[in-house]
């Protein structure tokens, strides 16, 4: 059970979107030492060296980042339309590691575009440049 609630941390941290008094209201102890963090309210740069590969089973995206200072999760999202139109991308998953993040159950032989960017307590920081791939 502690596993499980130590995964929805970094759901919390997108929901609240820096507002304290979210976290605050959740239960959740808040962190003691959090690291080299963005207090200025400048927002986090997009992480870098980001690449999508096919992952080893079938239906499978592998997304790999650069750790990305000040970052306390992760967030993904999909589009499988036009990712220039922001209503197309969806939230799948909020990750606390970036350098390895798996997606299953994707449509085989379905394009996506990909994209990604650090949260912390300041807030969502920049995307990337989507990434585009058909799953294998």
């Amino acid at each position: 059970m502690t596993t499980e609630l130590k995964r929805l941390v970094p759901y919390l941290e997108l929901v609240a979107d820096g507002d304290l008094t979210i976290l605050m209201s959740s239960g959740y102890d808040m962190r003691k030492d959090l690291g080299p963090q963005n207090f200025n309210n400048e927002t986090l740069p997009s992480p870098e060296n980001f690449r999508v590969t096919q992952g080893i089973k079938s239906g499978c995206l592998d997304i790999h980042v650069a750790k990305l200072a000040g970052a306390g999760s992760y967030e993904v999202q999909l589009a499988e339309t036009d990712p220039n139109i922001e209503s197309n991308w969806r939230h799948v998953l909020s990750s606390i590691n970036g350098t390895h993040i798996s997606l299953e159950g994707l449509t085989v032989g379905l394009i996506y575009w990909v994209r990604i960017r650090g949260i912390n307590i300041s807030g969502s920081g920049a995307w990337t440049a989507a990434i585009k791939i058909v799953v294998n």
